[in-house]
């Protein structure tokens, strides 16, 4: 499970910002801001933050070596954000968002009373067409509609749920964030798409079972209202993935209480409890929904402790 980390910073005329993935330094803030307040979370092998500063500030970069290059995404939420890079300028308003690459790093300037949210992704990525890539860093992209929409309600979602994530779902969620980004650069530069729609969608609907699928609300109500589409769109998006919708988040939570049963450190819990946990309600069901999946009940899967398989 991610964790939210907070950091303030007091009045200052010089500090340097120390978020980034695995403690990176991403930059110098230069100013009288009476606070800047960072809340951060890595996921997988990306970094995510939300930005506040109380007074107008800048910020220069400071050049250091990394292992590997990363990109930032950032989401303006309130305020202005001024980026320079050479002769370029770029004034980010509410409810735009741009991508920054780390290998071209650029000075910049917020305006009071400033909000963002900033996402560190691995270039590799991002980076299957470098030049897609070139052509979309330093740009605004739109928040409100298309493509753009996407990138902005699934980074502003996972912000919101990044505590509530499993380790194993957040390889998965990183990859989607990642391909939506992707769409987006790839509309803009005119570039042929290699995903469509009902792709997109399908993503869309992975990521939310799997940042929910503890939620013992989760169906497809609630699916559909979340991503605003009907429940027949919702089947249509997943027809080619040999099995229901619905099957899929129940073979999903049936694996997850497999895995826990054969934990040997989760004996404190009862199979009750582990049922519950994943989702179901009721414990008679999820014997028998165990058994036909895996073969085996789930009390013989935790005294055996041996990782249970899908019978051939």
């Amino acid at each position: 499970m991610s964790l939210l980390h907070l950091i303030s910073y007091g009045p200052t005329r010089e500090q340097e910002a120390c978020w980034g993935p695995h403690g990176r330094f991403r930059g110098r803030l230069i100013g009288d801001a009476p606070l800047v307040a960072l809340a951060y979370a890595n996921i997988a092998d990306m970094g995510l933050c939300r930005f506040r500063t109380t007074g107008a500030l800048r910020t220069e970069p400071i050049g250091i070596k990394q292992a590997e290059r990363y990109v930032q995404i950032i989401l303006q939420l309130k305020g202005i954000t001024y980026f320079e890079r050479d002769a370029h300028s770029v004034a980010l308003t509410p409810r735009q968002w741009m991508i920054v690459d780390d290998g071209k790093p650029c000075a910049g300037a917020v305006s009071d009373g400033t909000e963002a949210l900033i996402v560190m992704v691995p270039r590799t990525k991002l980076a299957r067409n470098n030049d897609v890539l070139d052509d979309a860093t330093m740009r605004p992209f739109p928040g409100d509609f298309g493509i753009g929409k996407l990138v902005w309600q699934f980074i502003h979602s996972l912000y919101d749920e990044v505590c509530h994530l499993e380790p194993r779902s957040e390889p998965g969620v990183v990859d989607t964030m990642s391909h939506f980004v992707r769409l987006a650069m790839e509309e803009f530069s005119g570039a042929p798409c290699a995903s469509t729609l009902t792709q997109v969608l399908r993503d869309r609907i992975k990521a939310h079972v799997m940042m929910h699928l503890r939620d013992s609300a989760l169906d497809l109500d609630h699916i559909a209202a979340r991503l605003h589409c009907s429940k027949r769109y919702l089947h249509k998006a997943f027809e080619l993935e040999g099995v229901s919708l619905w099957d899929y988040i129940w073979h999903l939570r049936l694996d997850r209480c497999r895995d826990e049963l054969c934990d040997p450190n989760g004996r404190g819990k009862s199979i009750t409890d582990v049922a519950f946990s994943w989702g179901f309600s009721n414990s008679a069901h999820f014997s028998t929904a165990f058994k036909e999946r895996f073969g085996i009940s789930p009390s013989s899967c935790r005294s055996d402790r041996r990782r249970v398989t899908l019978p051939t």
